[in-house]
């Protein structure tokens, strides 16, 4: 199956913060199906997901983007919080005019998938959220060498290239 069933790709100005964001999943016929929105880990973007996407696409109109300084989005000038991240979120789905969707995220965004669950849990059918801590370390003891880490991948043409084995299996977030 390929991923181009109807998709879009766009640019927005959410919160003040300049995002891209692509949909799939708007063939006719798929107006009336769910909302699915997929949020990336820290050094990745969109693509990580794609081929979660080519599986499901036919089920569900599908929303990834990049979080800020990922991908296409800007960086934020200065500090943000993941209650921002979520805010971004948020503003995606309502300029979107998305009212309740499933969302999946993975480390930084299974990370603002729990903020999302806390502060806006009933814009959400449900959340899965992989590989994601409740707690966020003092950034000293983590972020050096997670961003010394990332440098290799950032010039790659693809950041799917990139991800572990399990992000670019479609089964093992669901079964049909």
């Amino acid at each position: 199956m390929s991923i181009s069933l109807g998709r879009i790709f766009v640019e927005i100005t959410v919160n003040g913060q300049k995002l891209y964001y692509r949909i799939d999943g708007l063939a006719p016929g798929l107006v009336s199906r769910p909302w699915l929105i997929f949020s990336h880990s820290l050094a990745t973007d969109h693509r990580i997901w794609d081929d979660q996407v080519a599986a499901l696409a036919d089920r569900y109109r599908i929303l990834r983007y990049d979080s800020r300084g990922h991908g296409k989005s800007a960086a934020t000038d200065g500090d943000y919080s993941f209650e921002d991240l979520g805010e971004d979120v948020l503003g995606l789905m309502d300029a979107l005019e998305i009212d309740r969707a499933h969302f999946i995220g993975t480390s930084l965004g299974g990370m603002t998938a729990l903020g999302l669950g806390i502060n806006h849990g009933t814009r959400f059918l449900s959340l899965s959220i992989c590989a994601a801590n409740a707690r966020i370390p003092q950034a000293r003891s983590w972020l050096p060498s997670r961003a010394a880490g990332a440098r290799p991948w950032a010039y790659m043409p693809s950041s799917a290239s990139a991800a572990a084995p399990w992000a670019r299996s479609p089964w093992v977030w669901f079964s049909t």
